[in-house]
């Protein structure tokens, strides 16, 4: 049988082989799922009853007709006839090819001892018979069919369990024929425990099988989309080659200036193709971000019910406890930890919102992180979880902040911490050391050990950091912060490596790569303006290169709040020496709309940038509005001297 289900057989006779294929194939309106069941039973059916019929010659050159001559023949009739039934409902046709060999084994066992005398080994002979039609409901059926494959095994089951009593029920029982041995009964036990058996590992196997099948169906599907595609670039393509054919031989019947034409042309062919393999290129690139923006998108489900946890389950319990106090101080102090809780889930919430839009320019600008912050956010959510008795070292000294993303670097720390909590080992107090080390000026690790439970990596170093693999099944977890780790370290174009023995710990080793372009990541660029983030200062710089229209004014503007808004970088540089005046409507909008909320967020200065003879464009009302906020505005004649400026209070 090949994979879709054929028969290979000879090709002496072609004409006979595509019509015994023709009549065992299933109809057209048998579903696909079970398409193949229903084959293999018509095929097995044909073959049986090929096989009865060879059997009756057989019985008959030898014995002539006899006895169980009608029965071989029936069953051989039947077995044609569920063919035929399958056709009309495949379901009852293939319950029925697994009930006729049960049926007709008790029968023939019952009637053969009715009309002969038999020795003690017919009692044993027709219990392996039935024993082996328990692998034929978990060939022909599938696991979501369950009344036809309960009923099949069920009466396998009845005549394994109830094979004497039927016989006794005849009249044709063990010790009714004056059989004497004993343990006789022991058989019944035996056969139903193998039948037990049996049954799991068909089971089993059923299970198996079927995932592999619907994995192949899906792999198969994605293929042919696959081709699909590439059918349709290389239709495309043989277009284009058939276009430049054709105007190759007009050039042919061209002169000399035609041909030089038709160089030229070829030129243009050979550049054309490397423009299609560029375009090939770029599309691979494409999917391959398709996919990485996918996961990023499961990740960040997965991130939203980590992060969001501990946060919402502080508020609701102070919540409560804000209800039942009667002391005005109580409650005051109830509320201050409120305020805090709510504080604090806003910060996640903004820090979740990074990730929604990771695909961005903006969000893929890295900045400074430094590791003891996020780790003591990390600790404050799983602060619930953490015991006094708990041994757990910190150490960033070495090494105190990486070029990332400030919610991915969170959440790795969150789900190892997280992970070694969960997966401690019963028999010691935890031990939990993290540590973080410069490898070289481009290149940061972090180091996280704990004395857990540990992971056999001589057995599953494969599933290491796969979707939904866990190692300890007694604790509850779904198999995620692994996963959720590597893919965000990679993510931010690192690596990660792992180290565990069982019952002694587990050590994570995580390398952070630094950007090329830290100090000018550029993440808007037009032919007015171009905005790019410093991470070595943490200032946004603004530098105008001509005079704008309203709209690429506010549209510039509304990128750099969105920038603020995500790094709330405390100083904003803007080079306007190039940007010319401004209409009182965008001084207004710029005032209430960029200023006001960059101060809500955390802006402390403002740099400009004019030329010796240029004044700041800012009106009495904003300067009173930053001087009230605490922001200071200075003005500078280049970037240098600003920088210089903001890094002064950075040092501080």
């Amino acid at each position: 049988m090949d994979g879709n289900g054929y028969i290979a057989v000879p090709s002496t006779n072609p004409h006979c082989v595509l019509h015994v294929l023709s009549f065992l194939r299933p109809a057209e309106s048998v579903a696909s799922q079970v398409y193949r069941q229903v084959f293999i039973t018509n095929i097995l059916s044909f073959a049986f009853s090929l096989l009865t019929l060879i059997l009756l010659g057989i019985l008959y050159t030898f014995f002539g007709w006899i006895s169980t001559s009608p029965i071989v023949t029936g069953t051989a009739v039947l077995l044609l006839l569920i063919i035929a039934l399958n056709r009309w409902n495949d379901q009852l046709g293939r319950t029925i090819f697994c009930l006729l060999p049960v049926v007709m084994t008790l029968f023939a066992t019952i009637y053969l001892k009715t009309t002969e005398t038999q020795s003690h080994i017919a009692y044993f002979d027709s219990r392996f018979i039935l024993l082996a039609t328990t692998v034929m409901p978990g060939i022909v059926f599938r696991l979501n069919e369950r009344i036809p494959l309960f009923l099949s095994l069920s009466a396998t089951c009845v005549s394994l369990l109830f094979f004497d009593a039927f016989h006794e029920w005849a009249g044709v029982g063990y010790y009714q024929q004056g059989h004497v041995e004993v343990a006789y009964p022991y058989i019944t036990y035996i056969t139903f425990f193998s039948f037990i058996v049996i049954v799991v590992a068909v089971f089993l196997l059923r299970s198996v099988m079927e995932r592999s099948e619907d994995n192949l169906r899906q792999q198969n599907h994605e293929l042919v989309q696959k081709q699909y595609e590439i059918e349709a670039q290389h239709e495309e393509l043989l277009q284009q080659q058939e276009e430049i054919v054709a105007s190759n031989e007009k050039l042919e019947e061209a002169n000399n200036v035609i041909s030089k034409q038709q160089l030229s042309l070829q030129q243009y062919n050979e550049q054309l193709q490397e423009k299609v393999k560029q375009s090939d290129n770029a599309l691979v690139r494409t999917n391959e971000e398709l996919v990485k923006h996918n996961n990023e998108l499961v990740q960040f489900s997965y991130t939203v019910s980590h992060n969001l946890r501990g946060p919402v389950a502080r508020l609701l319990g102070l919540s409560r406890l804000a209800t039942l106090a009667h002391d005005e101080s109580e409650r005051g102090k109830l509320q201050s930890m409120i305020l805090n809780a709510s504080e604090e889930l806003d910060h996640v919430l903004k820090d979740l919102s990074m990730i929604i839009d990771i695909r961005n320019d903006l969000y893929r600008i890295r900045e400074k992180v430094y590791f003891e912050d996020e780790w003591k956010k990390v600790v404050s959510l799983l602060s619930d979880h953490i015991k006094p008795e708990f041994q757990i070292r910190a150490d960033f000294s070495n090494a105190p902040y990486v070029a990332g993303i400030r919610p991915m670097v969170q959440s790795v720390l969150f789900n190892l911490l997280s992970n070694a909590i969960k997966y401690r080992s019963q028999k010691r107090d935890l031990e939990i050391s993290v540590s973080t080390r410069k490898d070289s000026p481009v290149r940061t690790s972090l180091v996280f050990s704990d004395n857990g439970m540990g992971i056999d990596l001589r057995q599953q170093q494969a599933n290491i950091f796969k979707l939904y693999k866990r190692f300890h099944t007694n604790i509850p977890g779904k198999g995620l912060g692994l996963y959720l780790v590597k893919t965000q370290v990679e993510a931010l174009g690192g690596d990660i490596a792992v180290e565990s023995e069982v019952e002694k710990g587990t050590t994570f080793t995580i390398e952070f790569r630094h950007p090329e372009e830290f100090r000018k990541q550029v993440f808007y660029s037009s032919d007015a303006a171009q905005v790019y983030y410093d991470a070595d200062v943490d200032v946004m710089v603004m530098h105008w290169k001509r005079s704008a229209s309203s709209e690429e004014f506010r549209e510039i503007f509304t990128k750099v709040l969105n920038s603020l808004q995500v790094y709330n970088s405390p100083a904003w540089i803007s080079d306007i020496r190039n940007r010319g005046t401004i209409s009182d409507e965008d001084h207004a909008w710029l005032r209430t709309h960029i200023l006001n909320e960059a101060i809500r967020v955390g802006l402390k200065r403002t740099a400009l940038i004019v030329r010796e003879e240029q004044s700041p464009e800012y009106s009495d009302d904003e300067e009173k509005i930053c001087l009230m906020a605490g922001v200071e505005i200075r003005s500078f004649t280049s970037i240098e001297e600003a920088l210089i400026w903001v890094r002064s209070f950075t040092a501080a």
